[in-house]
């Protein structure tokens, strides 16, 4: 394999990268070819494929470990990371079920999010309407019996009170779900790194 061969095949690997990175790495393997050699350099780097494996891993770790990205010098994004993984998960000889694992367990998330969701919001506006409904019964029945007022009354206050309960509680699980199963992905990620 000759040098524009194998920087063909490079590309072809790299180009799954964010185009800073990606431009950063082709320069890097450009350069070492002209500083070290043909020969030296695909000795060196192994195959193609392996090379990419290696600018990609280095890439998963320096976004894992610093929280930022050299390329934008500020702080990774949830969707940069996101993509870093899934890179990282594909460059394995098992990628293919390693990305429908990757699938299904979003897959699970996102219906996981979706389920409470649709709790969440049906919860509350069940338990707003029906507190909202008892409020104004105990209002309009003060003239009637001053007590029986009072607890319709309080039971409609506790029943709205009840609903923002409800939908703070489900924004707090879907946020938790999705940190829990981002923390999750990152930690697979780092141990297979340590096993390497």
């Amino acid at each position: 394999m000759n040098r524009a061969e194998y920087l063909n095949q490079l590309n072809k690997y790299l180009r799954k990268l964010p185009e800073p990175d990606f431009e950063n790495a082709m320069e890097y393997f450009t350069e070492y070819f002209d500083e070290v050699g043909e020969q030296r350099v695909i000795e060196e780097l192994g195959t193609p494929k392996e090379a990419a494996a290696e600018i990609m891993n280095n890439l998963l770790s320096q976004n894992l470990e610093n929280g930022q990205s050299p390329a934008e010098g500020g702080r990774v994004s949830g969707k940069r990371m996101g993509f870093f993984a899934y890179l990282s998960i594909l460059k394995v000889e098992s990628g293919i079920w390693g990305a429908v694992g990757a699938f299904l367990l979003l897959l699970v998330v996102l219906l996981a999010i979706l389920g409470l969701s649709v709790v969440g919001v049906l919860g509350t506006f069940s338990l707003l309407w029906l507190g909202g409904k008892y409020f104004i019964y105990g209002i309009t029945a003060v003239s009637h019996s001053l007590s029986g007022a009072c607890m319709m009354a309080g039971m409609g206050a506790f029943g709205m009170g009840a609903g923002f309960l409800v939908l703070t509680g489900a924004v707090l699980a879907c946020r938790l779900i999705f940190s829990g199963s981002t923390q999750l992905v990152q930690r697979l990620i780092l141990k297979r790194r340590g096993k390497k």
